[in-house]
């Protein structure tokens, strides 16, 4: 679980404030892709947040944090998936 909530640390604040109303105990997944909506697999179901569109920003930034603002060092695990 201590997983899930580090994720959520990098998420913009609206989605972690809607996540955290989700029981994020049985949050599995979580989904970002840019123009996109955001989803989450919870329960072995996937359940997309309407209304709402990922943005290249949002991504990078969620990257950015992920990385310690280290990109570069992390290329290589990114690229390994």
């Amino acid at each position: 679980m201590d997983k899930i909530y580090a994720a959520m640390n990098l998420l913009p604040p609206d989605l972690k404030e809607y996540l955290t109303g989700k029981n994020p105990e049985y949050i599995e997944e979580i989904r970002l892709r840019c123009g996109k909506n955001p989803s989450f697999r919870a329960l072995n179901e996937e359940k997309i947040i309407q209304g709402r569109v990922i943005s290249r920003h949002e991504i990078a930034t969620a990257v950015e944090i992920a990385c310690g603002a280290s990109l570069q060092a992390h290329l290589q695990e990114i690229r390994e998936g």
